[in-house]
């Protein structure tokens, strides 16, 4: 019994840190929207600058900047993306886990009651 308190524990605190690190995988995903919705606009100031012939050549290099830098954050969403699946899978393993236990504690205690 004192094991399977150990073991439960265990697996919450687990489940805790999991959880913990989902949040904070959203939040970095969230941040990530946010530099994505500032490289479109900063996108489009660029685009719509560039009309003046002069400084076109100018203008290219740094839309080009920027571009890298947009899928690099468009990469980044599909890891962090990535991460929160492989996340989600090991919570729905915890808490099969947790079932089975609870499924053992039942056939346990229905075992006790024939002893008696």
């Amino acid at each position: 019994a004192d094991r399977k308190k150990k073991i439960e524990a265990n697996l919450n605190r687990e489940i805790k840190l999991i959880f913990t690190e989902i949040e904070k995988l959203k939040e970095e995903q969230d941040e990530s929207d946010i530099q994505k919705e500032k490289l479109i606009d900063r996108w489009k100031e660029i685009k719509q600058s560039i009309k003046d012939k002069d400084t076109w050549q100018q203008q290219l290099s740094k839309v080009q900047l920027e571009y890298k830098e947009s899928e690099q954050a468009a990469k980044m969403m599909i890891g962090l993306q990535g991460e929160i699946k492989k996340i989600e899978k090991i919570i729905e393993t915890k808490n099969y886990a947790v079932k089975e236990q609870k499924e053992l504690r039942e056939i346990e205690r229905q075992i006790e009651d024939i002893d008696y």
